[in-house]
């Protein structure tokens, strides 16, 4: 999700004969971070999420069953990803293609219009330029 934006409510689905009592989820989400416990629901509106700082957070669902499936567990991992603005792009995006002893044409990243920052740095992960004659600029 980008900052600033709402996450439309993910809704586990499951199987035809699962009936659930309640659904749990760890960690404890920050209170912008909506969780149904009746539902496992997990949503965001926009105006909560303004002034997030960007990063991954890694939950663990469970929904625990009630009937045939009494105390029995099923789990589910969700990663939240919070990007500080919208999508980047590079000024070239058909496929790279490239020879070895050949070099490559710079491909230049630009900021979202929206992206509200005087200057803007970069990172890539896993890093490619471990033995790979590849740079990476993180400015």
């Amino acid at each position: 999700m980008v900052r600033g934006s709402a996450l439309a409510a993910l809704t586990p689905t499951l199987l035809p004969d699962g009936a659930t009592a309640e659904y749990s989820i760890d960690p404890v989400p920050p209170g912008w971070l909506a969780f149904d416990v009746f539902t496992g629901a997990i949503s965001a509106q926009a105006e909560n999420t303004a002034d997030l700082p960007a990063g991954k957070v890694a939950y663990t669902v469970t929904a625990t069953g009630t009937g045939a499936h009494d105390g029995k567990s099923a789990m589910a991992k969700i990663t939240v990803t919070v990007a500080a603005f919208g999508v980047i792009t590079y000024n070239d995006t058909s496929a790279l293609v490239a020879t070895a002893g050949t070099a490559i044409t710079d491909r230049t990243i630009t900021a979202p219009a929206d992206a509200g920052h005087a200057s803007v740095t970069y990172s890539i992960a896993p890093d490619l330029t471990a033995d790979t004659g590849l740079a990476f600029d993180p400015s």
